[in-house]
């Protein structure tokens, strides 16, 4: 799975980037706000979007619903400080398919990283 980091803090990023390299994810690009993922998804064709919620220029649930339209295949998980309901709720409604809250740890994010790659199923063998 190839993904996209979309953060506003760039230790965030930075530490994010390190954390999956680690663990077996292909990082295509990093942008920080939500317009920024927008065009570094246009750029990159990432499977997954690890965004944050609250950006300067385009918060993520803004910036998750442009992606969807435009690329539905593209998963997007929030990855946020906030873990509000309702929050949550705007996100599902954007098409986000996952809602990581920051403070669970990132043995939670890997898990939702994981379990969509499951569901997108092995790849292709025997592809030129």
């Amino acid at each position: 799975m190839r993904i996209l980091l979309v953060d506003d803090d760039p230790a965030m990023r930075v530490a994010l980037r390190r954390f999956l390299e680690r663990n077996g994810h292909q990082i295509v690009g990093e942008a920080h706000d939500g317009a920024e993922g927008l065009a570094a998804a246009r750029a990159s064709a990432p499977d997954q979007v690890i965004m944050d919620l609250r950006m300067p220029n385009m918060t993520g649930t803004e910036a998750a619903r442009l992606l969807r339209k435009t690329n539905p295949d593209i998963a997007v998980i929030i990855h946020s400080a906030f873990d509000e309901r309702g929050f949550k709720t705007v996100a599902e409604k954007a098409g986000v398919v996952r809602y990581v809250v920051k403070g669970d740890g990132p043995g939670e994010l890997l898990a939702a990283i994981r379990q969509l790659d499951e569901q997108a199923g092995p790849a292709p063998t025997g592809a030129v």
